[in-house]
């Protein structure tokens, strides 16, 4: 979908029968296009009548972009399973996870798989699950 996603996502949020949204391996897109899709995820995922109850991003490669979404999961009041699997986010979005984690009560599942993530960015997700 790549670029095409700045007038697929707002749809989305249309559709109140939608629950689970995998949009992995679509963002082959750089720069300001890019920002804009993002946002627009963070505007559908903070929705007050959001239905999603699960987003796959899995193998993406969003990498320090995609911090602005991983944040925005703090204040989501809906999605309950999460995949960020294959986005290169690192320990500055284990960070941004561990404090999305500490404020967010529906979030049931996040999968966080080949983001190069170390021991230091993993011990910031632990003391938040604590």
């Amino acid at each position: 979908l790549d670029a095409d996603l700045l007038a697929v996502i707002p749809a989305f949020s249309r559709h109140p029968s939608l629950k689970h949204l995998m949009l992995g391996k679509n963002f082959n897109i750089k720069g300001r296009v890019l920002d804009e899709i993002l946002q627009k995820l963070v505007h559908l995922v903070q929705e007050e009548e959001c239905a999603l109850q699960s987003l796959s991003l899995a193998d993406s490669r969003l990498r320090h972009r995609g911090t602005v979404l991983v944040n925005a999961l703090g204040s989501n009041a809906c999605l309950r399973k999460v995949d960020l699997s294959g986005n290169l986010l690192e320990d500055s979005g284990a960070k941004m996870l561990s404090k999305a984690l500490q404020i967010n009560t529906t979030l049931r599942s996040v999968t966080w798989d080949r983001n190069n993530t170390t021991g230091v960015g993993f011990q910031d997700v632990a003391r938040a699950l604590d």
